[in-house]
């Protein structure tokens, strides 16, 4: 990542979080253009780290909030390349996280009740 990009993004944090997301897809896009798939996917893999420590400092402590809105949109690109095994794997994972770390601090009868809204909302999906 270059460092222009790398300090527009910090800019001690006054950069809106659509902004750090719209420069670090451009800058994204602008190496995809040069790469061969493969290469592309080592280099994106390889960049995370950094991109989400120049994210999370340029978030000013939002960075719950910006992965939550990130991580649906990685999902809906990521899961369909993941064969049906690993798909399968991952989805149970995930459902067990967001069950025991979405349930926090919540009560028996809120946990249940949180449980029944995932359950229903799988169930009217499919």
């Amino acid at each position: 990542m270059n460092s222009e990009l790398e300090e527009t993004l910090i800019n001690k944090g006054r950069m809106r979080h659509t902004q750090c997301e719209e420069a670090l897809m451009s800058e994204i896009q602008e190496l995809s253009k040069w790469m061969t798939k493969d290469k592309r996917e080592d280099a994106l893999v390889a960049m995370m780290p950094r991109i989400m420590a120049i994210t999370t400092k340029a978030s000013r402590g939002r960075m719950p909030q910006i992965m939550a809105e990130l991580m649906p949109k990685c999902l809906k690109t990521l899961l369909p390349k993941l064969s049906k095994e690993d798909r399968v794997e991952f989805a149970l994972l995930m459902i067990s996280i967001l069950v025991e770390k979405g349930s926090v601090r919540m009560s028996e009868e809120e946990r249940e009740e949180f449980v029944s809204q995932l359950t229903e909302q799988v169930n009217s999906k499919y």
